[in-house]
């Protein structure tokens, strides 16, 4: 009996024994296999998070309408974005001009208000668009001031006239020389006035054919640049300078010039390119009580003549 009590017990010893080598063997395989799975090159997947992620439509070429207007044909060339956060074969992509692109990774310079943009008018010029007589200041009294009162808030006029100017080039002043053009051209205007030849018609720098040639390099430069800006001139008002100047006659402005050679002039220009042509010199004509000078009109002779270009334009 006592050698069955102890077979038994060797036995169940045996079996712990037993037992606790495979429980040790069965631990260290799951670790041996949990290593494995921890140290392995191949990506564990995982399961997609709770927010969905958008699917990213490929670019698509669009196609470019034609605009009436400078700002939204020239900003970028032919409608052409340079796109280079997209790889793909149509990076250079068309972009219509009357919808807002959103990208924040491409640049355009494009205006940021196509609408405001559309209504800026540019005045080009001397002495008589900058405002000299005007007895309360150039910014409420020159005519292109008076015109953006009366064009109301739709509208920016702005006043590009320099005292002393010509059109023409190789003059003391010729006005090419100064950056306004393109500082006009930049900002693609709907349209620009343009008003010269008060100090070109003077003896001592009279030249037709340069006084032509220069408007018309002008006009072409602005065609060149922003052909969807209007263009219009502006004649001359009438001067009696000469009648009142008691300095030298060939530093006044000579009234038969304006007339008879340079009103007929500005209208070959505006008959060649097709543009709007304003005779300030027959509104002007009969009113001397407008000027300050015998050249430079009165603020009362600039709100006239503002309120007859507003008439004019028909805007």
């Amino acid at each position: 009996m006592n050698w069955l009590k102890q077979t038994a017990g060797k036995v169940i010893a045996i079996l712990s024994v037993v037992a606790l080598v495979l429980v040790c063997v069965l631990f260290v395989s799951w670790f041996d296999s949990r290593d494995v799975v921890m140290n392995s090159d191949t990506p564990v997947q995982r399961t997609p998070a709770s927010n969905p992620v958008t699917e990213v439509t490929p670019v698509e070429k669009l196609s470019v309408e034609e605009s009436d207007t400078a700002r939204e044909t020239n900003p970028v060339q032919n409608g052409t974005v340079q796109n280079e956060s997209v790889q793909s074969d149509t990076s250079q992509q068309e972009i219509p001009q009357n919808e807002t692109v959103e990208n924040e990774s491409t640049s355009v310079d494009q205006p940021a208000d196509e609408a405001a943009v559309a209504r800026l008018i540019v005045c080009l010029g001397d002495s008589i668009t900058y405002g000299i007589g005007a007895d309360t200041g150039i910014d409420t009294n020159s005519w292109p001031a008076v015109l953006n009162e009366l064009l109301g808030p739709q509208y920016e006029v702005l006043n590009y006239g320099v005292p002393g100017a010509y059109i023409t080039d190789g003059t003391v002043t010729p006005y090419r020389e100064y950056p306004y053009i393109d500082r006009a051209l930049e900002q693609y205007p709907s349209m620009i006035i343009i008003l010269f030849g008060s100090n070109d018609c003077r003896a001592d720098s009279w030249d037709p054919e340069g006084f032509k040639d220069s408007y018309a390099a002008v006009i072409e430069q602005i065609r060149a640049t922003s052909p969807g800006t209007a263009v219009v001139l502006l004649s001359p008002p009438m001067a009696y300078e000469e009648e009142i100047y008691e300095g030298d006659p060939s530093e006044v402005a000579r009234n038969a010039v304006i007339r008879d050679e340079i009103n007929p002039i500005l209208r070959e220009l505006v008959a060649t390119y097709g543009l709007k042509y304003i005779d300030l010199y027959s509104f002007t004509e009969p009113h001397r009580d407008w000027y300050v000078d015998g050249l430079h009109l009165n603020t009362y002779g600039y709100h006239e003549v503002a309120a007859y270009i507003y008439e004019q334009l028909g805007l």
